[in-house]
């Protein structure tokens, strides 16, 4: 069967950001350039089968896809573009918005989906399992443990390696994309539920924004209890959600939901466009490869993009960074085991294999 090219970056959100009769003008972040050609919507932020799993019983490019998940994301892609989007454009032009219960639910779905479904998120997937897996064996809870019907006797012996300085991982070279998938399924409800628990505004900007392949940036300032979400919906149009940690921080919920509006100033267009760049695995999507007007300061011979995200770095706003992005890009085209062997291993070959996925940032 031939792999479908899959987004991780919705096309019709792509295509906001194309100018007329023009490609994608694209920052490669390996190669610290601007790719030749740029790239149609097509090709930016997807991948053959990106989504997909073959099961490990089949053989690569035959037998039968699992393409369940990337239907789901084009059904939710959908009515976001035609019911969702018009009232995030009108938002903006208001200082405050009401929304029906129903779109809002939409919003912070597809918000969801971009967030668990990008490659940053494909490549963490694993290590945060991991994360969760020891913390339920040491803690005695058995959430996840009991989802993946890992029985207690198991369990037990796990604790027993816990107890002498050892960490669970999995013994498997292909189960990539079976974790992403689960670890997709398993998170999106709690992810939704945070995002319905964040308060949005759209804002106009006056700079002309880029958009990352991760698609909506996350930014965490654990020191103040906040999370931060940016969602460019085009050149001059952005949506941002606010998330307080500590529920009593939350203002009180409106029969609807509000969402509110206005124009950012210079500078807090400068700062968002800087982590939008920072965020970045492999490419900056843009409408044109000379700003206008190109910010203080910056150097005409380097990339803007690269400007930026020397800015990010330098500001203390950091990004895990994907230790091989082809790797979780082309995942889906492999046979992937639909079983989970577990072992345990020493800290350091812990440490090893997780940095085998990402780096902190």
């Amino acid at each position: 069967m031939k792999a479908r090219i899959e987004h991780y970056v919705s096309q019709f959100l792509l295509e906001r950001f194309r100018l007329q009769n023009s490609p994608l003008e694209c920052f490669d972040v390996s190669a610290l350039s601007w790719v030749p050609d740029g790239r149609s919507t097509l090709r930016a932020c997807s991948s053959k089968g990106y989504h997909q799993l073959i099961p490990s019983s089949a053989p690569a490019g035959a037998g039968p896809v699992d393409d369940v998940l990337e239907g789901k994301f084009q059904q939710v892609e959908s009515v976001f573009s035609i019911e969702v989007l018009p009232v995030l454009e009108a938002a903006a032009n208001s200082p405050s918005t009401s929304i029906s219960r129903s779109l809002y639910d939409v919003l912070c779905r597809y918000c969801a989906f971009l967030l668990l479904g990008s490659p940053a998120a494909k490549a963490g997937a694993l290590p945060t399992l991991l994360i969760q897996i020891n913390h339920e064996i040491a803690d005695g809870t058995r959430d996840l443990l009991s989802t993946l019907q890992i029985p207690e006797p198991v369990t037990e012996h796990f604790r027993q390696a816990l107890a002498s300085g050892r960490h669970v991982v999995v013994r498997s070279e292909d189960a990539l994309q079976t974790v992403y998938r689960f670890w997709f399924e398993y998170q999106l409800p709690f992810q939704c539920w945070l995002l319905r628990n964040s308060h949005w505004s759209v804002f106009h900007s006056p700079l002309e924004l880029p958009i990352s392949d991760v698609g909506v940036v996350p930014i965490g300032f654990a020191a103040r209890g906040l999370a931060h979400y940016l969602l460019p919906l085009g050149p001059r149009l952005l949506l941002e959600g606010l998330l307080h940690f500590d529920p009593a921080k939350r203002p009180a919920q409106p029969s609807l939901p509000l969402l509110r509006g206005g124009t950012l100033s210079t500078q807090g267009a400068h700062e968002r466009i800087a982590c939008i760049c920072g965020s970045a695995i492999s490419e900056v999507i843009c409408s044109r490869r000379i700003p206008d007007p190109l910010p203080p300061g910056f150097d005409p011979a380097v990339p803007w993009p690269q400007s930026y995200r020397s800015i990010c770095d330098t500001g203390g706003i950091k990004f895990a960074r994907v230790v091989d992005a082809e790797r979780m890009r082309h995942a889906g085209l492999q046979p992937s085991s639909d079983l989970l062997p577990f072992g345990a291993v020493s800290a350091s070959e812990y440490r090893q294999f997780a940095h085998s996925f990402v780096l902190p940032g």
